[in-house]
């Protein structure tokens, strides 16, 4: 069923006599349908340890118990980095559009231009993939046209792949660049984070001034930019990298600092840009319009960059999105000019102090966590419009301010304050409809009012826990974890996955409840193999518990027709509780016979500890729990049972139970 044995987060309450997940405390197993009247919800009953009535409830202590697991979590792993990384993506998408940029003009080298410039196949370079580099010659032919422009300065992005030391343009290029202290060369494969022994050309070591590298350094080729360094190094000399020389350039009071700076993303079309085939060919038209312009010269097309690093020309930003291939990827000669910008006009993204993030989590988590007051509608919706205009608040944040405030932390706050706010929410709309009387219109808005709470809200829940397993799953594979780590991971995981199963049963509640309003279709089963194929359900664990099944089946009672689901659904639930509540090395014994009113009878019979006479009725109500210590360490949710003899009368049959104290149980279908 999904669970995970050695994960025990808590106490677990006392379950059911079902084979479903584990039940939450708070849902009214003490409201007695059999009894003519009104019998008052006993929400205090508790175990002698917590009888004080200074101690919390135990699903005070669960909850406790479960939020300081996830909080552990939270803040000893990438799940916080990873969250608030998910936040940051957001924001840059919602943020606010601006106009073209008045301060950079790209000029892209692309396969249309090297395919039109490129008429002598022996200038070319080609790629380990057989695409051309454009050449050194037309390098130079649009370097020089740049050099008598009135640009305020030069960036030409190449990859390292594309200077051959022997070309004969070289020298001719050198001299060009080397002689005007606007134009800087951008190179990958030269600079890397740390130190190294690489070497430049010698006719790029002449003016390593001018040089400088613009790698990106991904931890992974997919991984998303967020942050550039203000410097690395080129062989032991740390020097600037060059967005930081670029904006150098255009305002001499910029200075580096260390460290990384956030980018604030802006998409391809912000940036004015034109071919560097229409720079070569139209010079007289194009040059104008570059006049006091931080010109970018790079690469739009993937290419090799080079054997020493592992560098592309293509990059994953939080506009498009982390992708495996190259195709939905830009290059990066946009990212390069991006970070120009926003060092030349200041507009790197800023953390606010830790006191604002603070003041900001108490805020919204106090905000949404109040409403629940009023009701678990309101509080849902207040919850929800409270992020979407905190978001939005963030998104014009990030556009007008360059401000950053931490929303991972907040979000932990709310979702805790939320869940323990729905759930005391839940008890006292519990307690308040088991106060009522009894009659059979009070039990069927009681029954109402649950069905569509627990629908919304466990499907709130469901969603939460789905993205919570995700960012586990993701946190726990990005980086080699020591083994209580891992072990903690998989705890985690574990009951996640047991919470988002039973979420889910909860959920399709109401749906359940209309099953007998629509038409069940039924058809032929072979009683034999369908008992059979259920048994087989069970092989490893019995091996392991040393349970025999066995199968005894008359010869009039081979066939029966129904449902096919619904009956799996009514024996896998007897048959699963059998093996759940008995102790190993013990026989299961399922008996089919046609009885005298030519109904089908199916027995699951088994030697466990029995069920107390008093119990049979309640057995089958929903969320019902048998309070024993004897089944205090099995998992169930209360409504594997109530299920089971749902899915019987649907099928215009009844269940039935015989079973006495230390002697065993026999779970019994009556079917048409």
């Amino acid at each position: 069923m999904g669970t995970t044995p050695e994960f025990d987060p808590s106490s677990p309450p006392p379950p059911t006599a079902d084979s479903s997940s584990v039940s939450p405390s708070f849902l009214p197993s003490d409201l007695d349908s059999t009894s003519p009247h009104n019998r008052k919800f006993n929400y205090d009953e508790r175990p002698v340890w917590l009888s004080n009535k200074y101690l919390p409830d135990r699903t005070t202590l669960f909850l406790g118990l479960v939020f300081a697991t996830l909080v552990f979590i939270f803040y000893t792993s990438d799940f916080r980095s990873t969250l608030e990384n998910y936040f940051y993506d957001s924001r840059i998408k919602w943020m606010p559009a601006s106009g073209l940029s008045k301060d950079i003009v790209v000029i892209t080298i692309d396969d249309s231009s090297i395919e039109t410039l490129e008429s002598d196949p022996l200038r070319l370079r080609i790629d380990s993939k057989n695409r051309a580099y454009l050449s050194l010659r037309s390098l130079t032919k649009a370097a020089s046209i740049l050099a008598n422009t009135d640009a305020s300065a030069i960036a030409i992005l190449m990859p390292e792949d594309a200077f051959p030391a022997a070309d004969l343009d070289m020298m001719e290029f050198r001299d060009l660049v080397r002689y005007d202290p606007r134009m800087v060369i951008g190179t990958t494969g030269y600079n890397q984070l740390k130190p190294n022994l690489g070497k430049l050309p010698p006719e790029l070591q002449e003016m390593s001034d001018q040089v400088a590298g613009f790698e990106t350094f991904r931890p992974r080729a997919t991984s998303i930019v967020r942050a550039l360094p203000y410097t690395s190094f080129r062989g032991l000399t740390e020097t600037e990298t060059l967005p930081v020389k670029m904006a150098g350039l255009s305002h001499h009071t910029f200075g580096a600092q260390q460290g990384f700076y956030f980018l604030k993303h802006y998409p391809t079309a912000h940036f004015p840009s034109l071919s560097i085939k229409e720079l070569i060919l139209n010079p007289d038209v194009i040059m104008p319009q570059l006049k006091g312009k931080v010109v970018v010269v790079g690469y739009v097309v993937n290419r090799s960059v080079g054997f020493q690093t592992t560098e592309f020309m293509v990059t994953n930003t939080p506009l498009t999105g982390q992708s495996e291939t190259k195709s939905k990827s830009i290059g990066t000669t946009w990212l390069i000019a991006n970070a120009i910008e926003n060092l030349m006009l200041n507009e790197t993204i800023v953390t606010a102090p830790v006191l604002v993030t603070i003041a900001q989590t108490l805020t919204v988590a106090g905000i949404c966590g109040v409403p629940w007051v009023l009701g678990s509608l309101t509080g849902s919706i207040t919850t929800i419009v409270v992020w979407i205009f905190l978001l939005t608040i963030h998104s014009f944040l990030y556009r007008w301010l360059n401000l950053s405030i931490p929303l991972a932390d907040t979000f932990l706050a709310t979702a805790l304050v939320s869940v323990f706010a729905a759930t005391r929410r839940l008890k006292i709309e519990l307690m308040l409809m088991a106060d009522k009387e009894a009659s059979s219109s009070a039990k069927s808005e009681i029954a109402a009012t649950q069905s569509q709470f627990l629908h919304g809200f466990a499907a709130w829940l469901k969603q939460m826990t789905e993205t919570t397993v995700a960012l586990i799953k993701e946190s726990s594979g990005s980086k080699s974890e020591d083994p209580d780590t891992k072990k903690i991971y998989q705890h985690a995981y574990a009951a996640s996955e047991d919470f988002r199963e039973y979420l889910e049963t909860i959920r399709q509640i109401p749906d359940m409840e209309s099953i007998s309003k629509r038409r069940i279709i039924k058809q032929d089963i072979d009683l034999e193999d369908f008992v059979e194929t259920i048994f087989r359900r069970f092989d490893v664990k019995s091996k392991a518990r040393g349970v025999e099944f066995v199968l005894d089946i008359s010869d009039d009672a081979h066939t029966i027709k129904s449902n096919p689901q619904l009956l799996d659904a009514i024996v896998f639930n007897f048959v699963s509780n059998a093996f759940k509540y008995g102790p190993d090395q013990t026989k299961i014994l399922v008996k089919i016979r046609k009885i005298a009113t030519r109904e089908i009878c199916i027995s699951v019979i088994d030697h466990g500890m029995g069920i107390p006479a008093h119990l049979h009725d309640r057995i089958f109500e929903r969320f019902y729990r048998i309070r024993d210590d004897r089944m205090y360490k099995t998992k169930g949710t209360g409504l594997g049972l109530y299920l089971c003899r749902f899915f019987a009368e649907s099928l215009g049959g009844r269940v039935e139970v015989v079973s006495e104290v230390d002697l065993g149980s026999e779970f019994k279908v009556v079917l048409p």
